[in-house]
């Protein structure tokens, strides 16, 4: 049997693969205007971010030259980009734009983006930094796992006790369902406050700034755990009712679907017409299987009531998991994309995790169900004595697969990640004598169109006779990699069917060939993404 010290063991292996370093937004900056580290002649009036998902803003500052920023608030939302005005004329030098997001899936994201006007200062802005807290993450986590499991434990608990149960419940199982809806309301509320922080890249420490709250509430998790908290005060009225104790339980377990609902990748992934009924199901399902156990164990310790009550939910269960496992699988296939994402990304691994946990609380409960209960029903005290040890077990593993999906919160879904690798990669190379706009568009079976905008020094078209461009990536131990470009037009440049070999850093130059005795070289880093 699975003890409390394995247990631990088993969440904290969970803990550390979801706080393993990582990019912990689920949206991605996948272009801009003006580009990372761009040199414009003109100031721009608005500033582009195009992200692989719809966004919305949650704090835009503009660092200038001299230090002094300023906080942008026009903003206009269309698709995937954000629009934002810049409401003064800037200076000559480096400015930067410091962004913090919120994707649609309630999770923050931030970044900076680097641009100059006319030239480069001699001491650009710093970067801000954007690692989070870690008791931060911690906190969020264990939040997660404790909202969870008032909510399939509890709620579900409730259901079975109105729909299932052939008797009221002992006082002592009614307490332990109670206990858990409460710290599942309380872990709803404190969470909105969590995310408040999380939203404002602030330490744990600040949760007590009351807007924090304000913020948290807004965002869409926030209305997920308002529904969730709502959720669980509706199952404890209704497991202390004295009237309509069924309507009330049943319009909770609805609540338990809605609450998963309403925010979250899956939940937020396209198709929605597809996924967020699928979410429902997966959770309403989850907490009538999950629900069941804590009443179930006391059950076994009552010769009159076991039978009945286990011929109940043997009926019913078996609708419910194939709800489960259809709504899962549903969701698996549109978060990994492709079937390699199983193993090559960190959600992938939590969702192996999460399935081999399943697996074997199927296999627990086909046992349970086929063995155990015939011979219950059969009055065999032992057999009632080996499911409750077995139901048990369940519990524990209900506990590890909480503590792996609460890790998703910090994992993004492959689909985020393919999108991200699907958009354009833009670089600009900036010296005195020459510049460069370099883009390379993804095209089929993984291989780019580049094309390459070339300017002199003081923004006018550049004219040349040649133009390679050279891919190089010495620490990997690979040979570079030369293309020539052909003309199309002006100082424009292009090369069908690059392929680059792998993800990662590269060096990207440019080789310009002026006339017969003029050859310049220009060159900048890239990241090409898996």
């Amino acid at each position: 049997m699975l003890t409390a010290h394995g247990l631990a063991h088993i969440l904290t292996a969970c803990a550390a693969l979801a706080f393993a370093p990582a990019a912990w937004g689920h949206a991605s900056l996948v272009g801009s205007e003006p580009v990372d580290r761009a040199v414009v002649a003109q100031p721009p009036a608005t500033i582009k971010l195009i992200f692989n998902e719809p966004v919305s803003p949650l704090t835009l500052r503009l660092v200038g030259p001299d230090g002094l920023s300023i906080e942008l608030k026009d903003t206009a939302a269309a698709d995937h980009a954000l629009t934002i005005a810049i409401p003064v004329s800037l200076p000559r030098g480096t400015h930067l734009l410091s962004w913090r997001v919120i994707s649609a899936d309630g999770h923050p994201v931030g970044g900076a983006l680097v641009f100059s006007v006319v030239e480069p200062s001699a001491e650009p802005p710093m970067r801000p930094q954007f690692a989070a807290d870690r008791r931060l993450l911690i906190a969020i986590w264990l939040g997660k796992i404790a909202l969870y499991f008032g909510l399939l434990a509890g709620v579900g608990g409730v259901f079975y006790a109105m729909w299932i149960a052939n008797a009221p419940l002992q006082q002592r199982v009614r307490k332990t369902i109670s206990v858990v809806l409460q710290c599942g309301i309380a872990a709803a509320i404190v969470s909105i406050g969590v995310q408040g922080v999380d939203v404002m890249n602030l330490p744990l420490s600040e949760l007590r700034q009351t807007q924090l709250w304000a913020k948290g509430f807004a965002t869409s998790f926030g209305a997920s755990a308002g529904i969730a908290a709502a959720t669980m005060a509706l199952a404890l009225a209704a497991l202390h009712a004295k009237s309509r104790r069924r309507l009330l339980a049943a319009l909770a377990l609805i609540g338990v679907g809605t609450a998963f609902a309403a925010s979250g990748h899956a939940a937020s992934a396209t198709p929605q017409l597809l996924t967020r009924p699928a979410v429902f199901l997966h959770g309403v399902a989850a907490a009538f299987w999950v629900g069941a156990l804590i009443p179930l164990v006391a059950a076994m310790s009552d010769a009159q009531r076991r039978i009945e009550e286990l011929t109940r939910f043997s009926r019913a269960i078996p609708v419910f998991v194939a709800g489960l496992v259809a709504s899962g699988l549903c969701l698996s296939i549109i978060q990994l994309g492709t079937l390699d994402a199983i193993w090559t990304t960190g959600y992938g691994l939590v969702l192996l995790g999460k399935l081999a946990a399943v697996t074997l609380l199927l296999a627990l409960g086909a046992w349970n169900r086929t063995a155990l209960t015939r011979r219950i029903a059969g009055g065999n005290a032992v057999a009632a004595r080996r499911l409750a040890a077995s139901i048990k077990l369940e519990l524990a593993i209900v506990v590890v697969i909480l503590g792996l999906v609460a890790g998703w919160r910090f994992t993004p879904p492959p689909r985020a990640a393919q999108a991200a690798a699907a958009s354009p990669i833009q670089v600009h190379i900036h010296t005195d004598r020459a510049m460069a706009d370099v883009r390379f568009e993804p095209m089929r079976a993984g291989s780019r169109i580049v094309t390459v905008a070339l300017w002199d020094g003081s923004f006018a078209p550049l004219p040349a006779k040649e133009v390679t461009l050279v891919l190089a990536r010495p620490h990997a131990g690979i040979e570079p990699l030369r293309a020539a470009a052909t003309h199309v037009g002006d100082s424009s440049w292009r090369i069908e069917g690059l392929t680059v070999p792998m993800s990662g850093r590269w060096r990207v130059r440019v080789e310009i060939l002026i006339d017969d005795f003029e050859k310049l070289s220009i060159d900048d880093d890239a990241d090409f993404p898996n």
